[in-house]
């Protein structure tokens, strides 16, 4: 039975990882400052050429093939610990269903206009869809824009692309990322999934890990 999810809170929350192992506490800080690395880089792309994603649009999060890892789901899964709502969100995944659109996007329906629930602790994917970087085989940047992106802003979109081709501007390198975030994945099982499954496996781990913890300061 579904349970019902709280408001989302605007306010930054500083997650308390004390329940993890050493060896997973020290994964789930190196994902979450590749996320930092990235919103960074981001932020300053931005600030620097004016390419944004558009306001309360969702259709990436529509999209039925959106996955992730565990690894990159574990910071979202403490935060809903953290402020009690993990099992309501653990009900509102399908185990059946492998290609459900992200669960997280709250919006009208058959709308892709609304709002992400948990953008704080959002996965890799999401960081680097809207504009991101990749390198091709003469080491040459080249912009990568979500297409909505693209009609929405054509002449910022344009002297992005020309400052970035004249190597003034660097978005974040999507490969370097990836790499980084598979490379730490692989050591913790290297799994990809429906990010609504990644987010119910990150889960177990959390509520496992909370469970050995509980146990190991009362005994």
């Amino acid at each position: 039975m579904k349970k019902k999810l709280p408001i989302p809170s605007s306010e930054p929350l500083k997650l308390d990882l004390t329940f993890f192992s050493v060896e997973k506490r020290k994964k789930v800080k190196a994902i979450m400052k590749i996320y930092r690395d990235i919103d960074k880089k981001t932020e300053n792309f931005r600030q620097k050429t004016g390419l944004k994603c558009l306001s309360g649009c969702g259709e990436c999060c529509h999209d039925k093939f959106v996955s992730a890892t565990t690894l990159e789901m574990l910071p979202l899964a403490s935060a809903t610990k953290q402020k009690g709502e993990l099992d309501a969100w653990i009900t509102q995944v399908d185990p059946k269903d492998k290609h459900s659109p992200c669960m997280f996007f709250k919006g009208e329906k058959n709308s892709s206009q609304g709002y992400c629930q948990v953008y704080e602790h959002r996965p890799l994917v999401c960081r680097l869809f809207g504009f991101s970087a990749r390198e091709d085989k003469y080491k040459k940047y080249e912009l990568m824009v979500c297409r909505k992106i693209k009609e929405a802003m054509p002449e910022v979109m344009e002297k992005a692309e020309a400052q970035v081709d004249a190597g003034k501007r660097h978005a974040p390198l999507s490969q370097e990322y990836v790499m980084k975030t598979f490379t730490l994945s692989l050591q913790d099982g290297g799994d990809s999934r429906n990010i609504n499954h990644a987010f119910a496996k990150a889960a177990e781990i959390v509520q496992l890990q909370g469970r050995l913890f509980a146990s190991s300061t009362t005994s």
